[in-house]
């Protein structure tokens, strides 16, 4: 699940980030600035270098900017993943289990961080526009500058100011592509979907108290 949790922590804070100029990087940015809230359906296939599937799953997100996240796998293994832009809760009822996170301690020296910390986009990756790989959608691909980032390219795609996919490939050729439908963009979201509230009788893992 490591590859899926530092997905659900670049993706918190890609929404956060700022640039400036007319470039591929501004225009992304912009189309992202747009997106002030968020809700869709996903489905997420996970495939290996040689294009073997490694996991399938789907479910529901939520997004409120700043940092405000609510991932919701629904099958075939539940998983709740929230944050209110501070602190991550991952919940995994299968295992009885939730674990309390601080954000930024988790991204740590990242991409992820930068994008957080409001630094502009093309500071972190070379930003390229794609489009000619799906004419459906307008792609945008964005390379690392630090080379010790956890993924090694990413590809996001648009359609009438709508996200409709993202396609991370990391360090280890196993690519993450995601694809989302009953897209709402700017809905009026309740404050409860950003708030976890521990069930009893489960495990509780709180490394907030070890990294402060």
């Amino acid at each position: 699940m490591l590859i899926t949790r530092r997905f659900f922590i670049f993706f918190i804070l890609f929404f956060q980030i700022n640039a400036f100029a007319d470039t591929p990087a501004s225009n992304l940015s912009q189309l992202l600035k747009s997106i002030q809230t968020m809700q869709a359906s996903f489905n997420q296939v996970i495939t290996d270098k040689k294009a073997k599937e490694l996991q399938r799953s789907s479910g529901q997100m939520s997004l409120q900017r700043p940092g405000k996240f609510r991932w919701e796998i629904k099958k075939p293994n539940p998983q709740v993943v929230v944050t209110n832009g501070e602190k991550l809760w991952i919940y995994d009822p299968d295992l009885e289990q939730v674990t309390i996170k601080l954000l930024t301690k988790e991204v740590g020296d990242s991409p992820a961080m930068l994008l957080s910390n409001h630094i502009g986009i093309d500071n972190a990756y070379v930003v390229t526009d794609s489009t000619d790989t799906n004419k459906t959608l307008q792609w945008f691909l964005l390379k690392p500058k630090n080379k010790n980032n956890g993924f090694s390219s990413i590809k996001l795609g648009f359609q009438k100011n709508e996200m409709r996919e993202m396609i991370l490939e990391d360090q280890m050729g196993q690519i993450t592509n995601i694809e989302f439908y009953n897209i709402k963009n700017n809905p009026t979201l309740a404050s409860s979907l950003f708030v976890f509230r521990i069930p009893s009788n489960i495990d509780v893992i709180d490394e907030t108290q070890k990294k402060r």
